[in-house]
């Protein structure tokens, strides 16, 4: 058996969705500055760590280079494949 609804409880039927979606146009980015934004702080940390991989390496933290240097080479094959998906879509 199902209680009503009390005075101020929203009621819910079958066809209603609980989540709406706001009519908002899509944004045309292409992400080659979503991806140079998130590569150009990892130039900087990998740099950073360069200069001091010797006292990290000592202390087992010479990982923190390799993983700044991954970043960076994975920013800079999604940007340069955003982009050609740019030059893509500017042809067609």
């Amino acid at each position: 058996m199902t209680m009503p609804p009390q005075s101020g409880q929203p009621t819910r039927s079958g066809k209603e969705r609980f989540f709406v979606q706001a009519p908002i146009p899509p944004l045309h980015e292409d992400g080659v500055r979503v991806f140079l934004a998130g590569t150009v702080p990892a130039v900087l940390f990998t740099a950073v760590t360069a200069t001091r991989y010797g006292d990290l390496a000592d202390a087992g933290h010479g990982w923190l280079f390799w993983v700044g240097l991954c970043c960076i080479v994975i920013g800079l094959g999604g940007a340069g494949y955003c982009w050609l998906r740019r030059r893509r879509r500017s042809r067609a």
